[in-house]
């Protein structure tokens, strides 16, 4: 490693974009280290657990780094800005296929999780977790991906407001319809009745 050279690990997400755009193999290497994984899980969840489509989204969102990283906005944060292309590829993909409304299930996806459990508290668990994963699918796009973007991710919602670039007030207003809904519709798993 040369004199001027740094460590890549080192660099926070929005210093290797420039160092990417700068044509630095390794700072490329280093977000796709960061990132692949739950970029491929975040299209999972955005595509109905279709695995395939989300290896091929992930690849995508990744080649378009390396095609076009000038189009990384340096006013946001990295992550952020990842995640608003990986939406928008995510409403493109709805549009073209008019899936908006169509409930999908991916059993193997359940399967691979709970195939080697068998008390009642787990296969409750995984019932509830198929029946979430239903029932969001039926969701707006938006709403969706708020509440993805929330609850398995852990974004705030600032970050998210940035994400979907709309108002802190609409994210929250989309979070609590979105809750509300998934209370009634899995109203059977509410301990409290």
């Amino acid at each position: 490693m040369g004199l001027f050279k740094s460590s890549c690990k080192d660099l926070p997400d929005e210093r290797l974009m420039q160092q990417l755009s700068a044509g630095r193999k390794d700072a490329f290497d280093e977000l796709y280290i960061r990132y692949a994984k739950k970029m491929h899980f975040f299209f999972c969840k955005m595509l109905q657990g279709d695995r395939e489509k989300a290896d091929d989204f992930t690849q995508n969102v990744f080649l378009k780094l390396i095609e076009k990283p000038h189009l990384f906005d340096p006013e946001m944060r990295f992550s952020s800005w990842l995640y608003r292309v990986g939406g928008n590829m995510c409403r493109n993909e709805y549009r073209r296929l008019s899936i908006r409304n169509e409930v999908q299930t991916d059993e193997e996806l359940d399967m691979h999780h709970y195939e080697n459990e068998s008390s009642i508290q787990n296969i409750d668990l995984s019932a509830f977790k198929k029946e979430l994963e239903t029932a969001l699918n039926t969701f707006p796009e938006e709403h969706k991906m708020i509440f993805h973007l929330r609850f398995y991710e852990e974004l705030s919602i600032k970050e998210i407001s940035e994400i979907i670039d709309c108002p802190e007030g609409t994210v929250k207003s989309r979070l609590f319809y979105s809750i509300k809904k998934l209370s009634n519709l899995l109203n059977d798993y509410n301990p409290h009745i």
